[in-house]
């Protein structure tokens, strides 16, 4: 096979110009491109998880998560074909991503404000309290109204 792909490579490099080079260039480089070009970034992003989730599952589960895979891959595909997944994925991405810009602002607002040697929030002043009975704190004007 790889013999076959490098004869392929080499014969579209010594061809070049022909018109069976031009011929084997729109086969075999500028359909895979227009092909490529198709897929949007939310596909891309679902693509390398479900890679990742497969090569983790392989490297735990060794000959048992092949099977799995293979079990469950035409139910995966049903579901990626019914649903808009790379929409949810694109929205996770925004939240994310807006959240982290949040947190970077915050942070570089509170070490600003740290560096110049003041705080963030401004102090607070202590109210004083006027001594009272310790079990009930409210016996100033209900005490007068019982008495009159």
């Amino acid at each position: 096979m790889i013999v076959a792909l490098i004869g392929l490579w080499l014969t579209l490099i010594a061809a070049r110009g022909t018109p069976i080079g031009k011929a084997m260039h729109r086969w075999m480089v500028e359909a895979p491109a227009r092909w490529l070009g198709r897929f949007t970034r939310g596909q891309l992003l679902l693509l390398a998880v479900m890679v990742a989730g497969g090569a983790v599952m392989m490297w735990l589960l060794e000959e048992e998560g092949l099977q799995l895979m293979a079990m469950y891959s035409p139910e995966l595909l049903g579901l990626l074909a019914s649903v808009e997944f790379t929409a949810a994925i694109d929205a996770v991405a925004a939240t994310l991503v807006a959240a982290s810009a949040m947190r970077f602002s915050m942070v570089r607002t509170w070490v600003r404000m740290r560096m110049r040697g003041g705080t963030t929030r401004a102090r607070r002043t202590q109210r004083i309290r006027r001594p009272g009975s310790p079990a009930n704190d409210e016996d100033g004007p209900a005490l007068l109204l019982c008495a009159a």
